[in-house]
């Protein structure tokens, strides 16, 4: 008996974790024209996925994520239309407390990388939606109307930057990401819906 009642203990378990598992795309326009799309798999825990761009780079992601909405690690790789199957370049990135702790992979070459971040920093892969989801996560577990979030843009020349973040309503939030202005409709918990880059005549819808 008590072995049955620990195999229906274990069936729950996997049941509820099979529940919070998220599995959706972000369609990326730009005047109505598309120009990337974005499968994901998102846990508590987790997010995986894929940005597939209209010239056929296709940039994987796979995220650990921390209890405070900001990234513990992340493995990203790249691939180019001449060679679909094996990743032109890559990149491991571990967070800790004050600091991250990066490699990255070019034809063959590995070149480390250690920087000081503020604790809580997220990564920012462009131009993931994702990414700019889990930066709202992020903004909404530090808590308040405006705030600013520590993201480290990979490809980019600073460790890390402050990007603000302020929610004008329960169910909108304006960023400024690297001096672009995005504005998203999102869910209580932040997901995003859908978004829009005015400056660039940009929109992101959630399907």
């Amino acid at each position: 008996m008590k072995r049955t009642l620990a195999a229906c203990g274990l069936l729950l378990a996997i049941g509820s974790a099979a529940s919070a598992q998220t599995k959706g795309q972000f369609v990326i326009e730009q005047v109505g024209m598309q120009v990337a799309t974005e499968d994901f798999t998102r846990t508590p825990t987790s997010v995986t996925g894929a940005i597939n761009m209209i010239n056929g780079v296709r940039i994987t992601f796979d995220m650990a994520l921390a209890a405070n909405a900001s990234a513990s690690r992340l493995h990203a790789e790249v691939f180019t239309p001449a060679d679909s199957n094996n990743a032109s370049s890559s990149i491991d990135v571990r967070f800790t407390a004050d600091s991250l702790f990066a490699e990255a992979i070019t034809a063959g070459n590995t070149t480390p990388l250690r920087a000081q971040v503020p604790n809580g920093t997220v990564p920012y892969i462009n131009p993931s939606a994702v990414f700019m989801e889990q930066i709202i996560r992020r903004a909404k577990a530090i808590g308040g109307t405006d705030v600013k979030v520590s993201v480290t843009p990979l490809g980019g020349t600073d460790p890390y930057i402050e990007v603000p973040v302020s929610f004008a309503t329960a169910g909108e939030a304006k960023m400024n990401l690297g001096g672009v202005e995005l504005v998203f409709k999102i869910d209580a918990d932040g997901s995003i819906q859908s978004g829009t880059v005015p400056a660039q005549n940009l929109t992101i819808t959630r399907k």
